[in-house]
């Protein structure tokens, strides 16, 4: 089930419709999972771009493995 969250889904198409580089911005209404938000922050640093996620509270901005919520969402 893993496979099927929507942010990863939406970040591997717009890995492979944008320019290299540019920011993916994505909006969603639910919580970011834990297990995503690992992965988007590896993804950060690995394709080496931003990617920008707002999810049911906060702005989650990734970049070079470091999410600027300071992983607060563990803890609310």
């Amino acid at each position: 089930m893993l496979s099927f969250h929507s942010e990863r889904l939406v970040i591997a198409f717009g890995l492979v419709s944008n320019v290299e580089g540019s920011t993916i911005t994505i909006m969603k209404n639910l919580r970011v999972y834990g297990d995503c938000h690992s992965v988007i922050k590896l993804l950060s640093k690995i394709v080496g771009c931003k990617i920008v996620v707002r999810d049911f509270g906060r702005f989650h901005h990734f970049k070079n493995d470091i999410c600027s919520c300071s992983d607060y969402w563990q803890h609310y």
